[in-house]
């Protein structure tokens, strides 16, 4: 999930839009759809103030701390509003596990190619010398077996 996926649902369900969202508008419409983005980002991209302060253009980490404040306040009195921020996390929820998924098989990539094994990610194969299977073990063993879990297929290269 990134930070646009957040800004997109929250003006289609606020009914604003991106460049609004991201404006110096003070109007309330406009400023609660704000502080809702900062909320979004902040529970599921775990965004510091600091690091909204710089996404919102704002000059203080204070202002996003006080929009994050304001959204669970309302979400407390305002039922309506409860509602739309309800909406807005249960959509979130839904692209999340498969996120997860492509995080977790980009960082198995990552950390088997430093190691030293070659991962095709569009034919979806691991290349692995026969050495290099027969001793596999490990923490490698467990990323090779996340990935073939994922369709993954492993393509042993024997040398002569």
């Amino acid at each position: 999930m990134r930070a646009k996926e957040i800004d997109r649902l929250v003006s289609k369900i606020m009914f604003v839009s991106v460049k609004e969202i991201h404006g110096k508008s003070t109007y309330h419409t406009i400023s609660d759809a704000r502080h809702i983005a900062m909320y979004l980002r902040r529970k599921y991209l775990k965004f510091s103030y600091p690091m909204l302060a710089v996404a919102f253009q704002k000059k203080h980490h204070s202002t996003p701390r006080a929009g994050v404040i304001k959204v669970m306040n309302l979400m407390e009195t305002d039922h309506c509003f409860f509602e739309k921020v309800s909406l807005l996390e249960k959509m979130l929820e839904e692209r999340i596990p498969k996120l997860i998924q492509d995080k977790k098989r980009y960082n198995n990539h990552q950390l088997l190619r430093k190691a030293g094994y070659k991962v095709d990610a569009k034919q979806k194969i691991i290349c692995i010398s026969q050495y290099a299977f027969d001793i596999l073990k490990g923490t490698n063993k467990k990323r090779v077996d996340n990935l073939a879990m994922l369709g993954y297929s492993i393509q042993l290269q024997i040398s002569m």
